[in-house]
């Protein structure tokens, strides 16, 4: 059991990429470090310092609240979600391309699978972490893995990884090269918005 007690300068819960956008270049133009708060779970010491901004993906209400009363998608909010871009053939199997937003939980990508007007029982990942109650960006940054040596981790399935720089721009990478670093990156390249 792990737990830190942080007091930043604020505590934001954006819902647009453009107010994400704006929380860095304020933070920046105030001194201050930025900090994007997964839900419920950390495997290190990636928490803020007191201070600087942190930013909840998740409503408070549901990251701070036991038991957990886990929301449906919120379609009004850019930083959640799950939709389809596309198909790919590898080795003969057919694939999604999906982009999840940084926000999405675990629960609600497994609720998404299972239902008709999502991945209708078609659509999944080939390995995941067990816990539901963690965000597809704050599963992503440390690199997490699925069960077994053999496996890659959530970040090798990465074709495109969307976030804010610190200079509050939204920024695209999708080199394969480049996405050996930036698809895992701690935080350390910025607040994630989508995978």
């Amino acid at each position: 059991y792990n737990e830190a007690d942080n007091l930043p300068a604020i505590t934001a819960i954006p819902r647009t990429k453009v107010g994400v956008c704006n929380l860095v270049k304020w933070a920046a133009s105030h001194g201050k470090r930025v900090r994007a708060a997964g839900y419920r779970h950390t495997w290190g010491s990636l928490y803020a310092a007191d201070g600087d901004v942190l930013i909840s993906l998740l409503p408070l209400d549901v990251v701070e609240d036991l038991p957990a009363q886990e929301p449906g998608i919120d379609p009004a909010d850019q930083l959640q979600g799950i939709e389809v871009t596309g198909t790919i053939t590898d080795n003969g199997a057919e694939k999604a391309l999906c982009r999840i937003g940084a926000a999405t939980t675990n629960e609600q990508f497994r609720r998404w699978c299972l239902n008709a007007k999502g991945g209708a029982l078609q659509w999944t990942v080939p390995l995941n972490v067990i816990m539901v109650e963690i965000t597809w960006g704050g599963s992503n940054a440390p690199v997490c893995h699925g069960a077994g040596l053999r496996n890659q981790t959530l970040s090798d399935l990465v074709a495109e990884i969307e976030f804010v720089n610190p200079k509050g721009e939204l920024q695209v990478v999708k080199d394969p090269v480049l996405l050996k670093a930036a698809s895992g990156a701690f935080g350390l390249m910025g607040v994630v918005t989508g995978i």
